[in-house]
């Protein structure tokens, strides 16, 4: 329709030059800019063939004696309508390279660019679930397609995160026992797998580990529902999930220095608890074993009233050793 309406302006634009006295070159002009119009408003090659057709067609019919007829008495324009016919095809064919060409270029320059922003918004994630959220959300940008992600706990995957490309929910067929068998699969071998490759073929999401090295920690699915990813669009997709490894390891590694400094400081509360409790112990326990020796070597000289201080002493203090919630001191220490 576009290439049809481009047709028909040019028709009238060149009735109106005709009119005017224009030459007929103007005219040939007018319909060669047409498919360059063409070129770049379509896609494809057949429009711009078309729009070549068109501009030969309606020049001769609507411009070329006799008027509104096919049929030339002059010979000359069939050369005319020949080169018309070559040159809007040749600088239809340049146009349409030159903007499959600057699509091309803005479609890579907006990959890339969600490639940086993932790098960037993985840096700003808190938490292991936030960086694959944003490496899901970043895919789904990128391809237009849902995205799954299973991600690994204790040597095995747990509940699986959805992100879809559009309003419809498929998450009922994208994680079902045989998907995860396949991610299972996957984050078993560190390969691979599902859709698009030779393992598992049948799945519906390619699956690729989330790894730095042999540490796995974690499996993302892409539902490609028969769609073939391309080279580009496959190198940004795993430096995405690169990208990604990378920020769970890290986040990793923080928790880990994390567990390791309240371990440390756990230890040291420890160490502090046992330096106290000894010191508490030690004044009793000195206190009834000096009576205890006054009792074993000068018991003889010791009258009746003095050994039942010292075994008085004795006892009170094994007594309060004995109920450790006792706060206050030995009752012998304050005599």
């Amino acid at each position: 329709l576009r290439t049809l309406a481009l047709s028909l302006a040019a028709t009238a634009i060149g009735t109106a030059f005709r009119h005017l006295g224009f030459a007929d070159s103007s005219i040939i002009s007018l319909y060669i800019l047409t498919a360059l119009l063409t070129a770049v408003t379509t896609t494809g090659r057949i429009c711009t063939i078309v729009s070549s057709v068109l501009s030969v067609v309606l020049y001769n019919f609507c411009f070329v004696t006799p008027l509104f007829s096919l049929a030339s008495y002059d010979r000359s324009y069939l050369v005319t309508f020949g080169i018309m016919f070559a040159t809007a095809m040749v600088a239809g064919e340049l146009t349409a390279r030159i903007a499959d060409n600057a699509r091309t270029s803005a479609e890579n320059a907006f990959k890339t660019r969600v490639l940086l922003e993932t790098n960037q918004l993985l840096q700003q994630a808190h938490s292991a679930e936030e960086c694959a959220r944003v490496a899901m959300n970043q895919l789904v940008k990128l391809l237009k397609l849902d995205v799954v992600f299973y991600p690994a706990e204790h040597g095995t995957l747990d509940k699986a995160l959805y992100e879809s490309a559009g309003t419809e929910n498929r998450s009922a067929s994208l994680l079902t026992d045989y998907e995860r068998a396949v991610a299972t699969w996957t984050y078993t071998n560190n390969k691979r797998a599902g859709a698009s490759t030779r393992t598992l073929p049948e799945a519906r999401c390619l699956y690729l580990a989330v790894r730095t090295g042999d540490k796995v920690f974690g499996v993302i699915g892409i539902a490609l529902e028969g769609r073939e990813i391309e080279a580009f669009e496959h190198s940004i997709v795993l430096s995405i999930v690169g990208e990604c490894a990378l920020a769970l390891e890290s986040d990793r590694a923080a928790q880990e220095r994390e567990e390791a400094a309240v371990l440390a400081k756990n230890e040291q509360l420890r160490a502090n608890l046992l330096r106290s409790i000894g010191h508490d112990l030690r004044t009793p326990l000195t206190a009834i074993s000096g009576s205890a020796a006054i009792l074993r070597k000068s018991d003889e000289r010791l009258s009746l009233e003095q050994r039942c201080d010292l075994a008085d002493a004795i006892y009170d203090d094994s007594l309060w050793l004995s109920i450790p919630w006792r706060t206050s001191s030995p009752s012998h220490a304050s005599r």
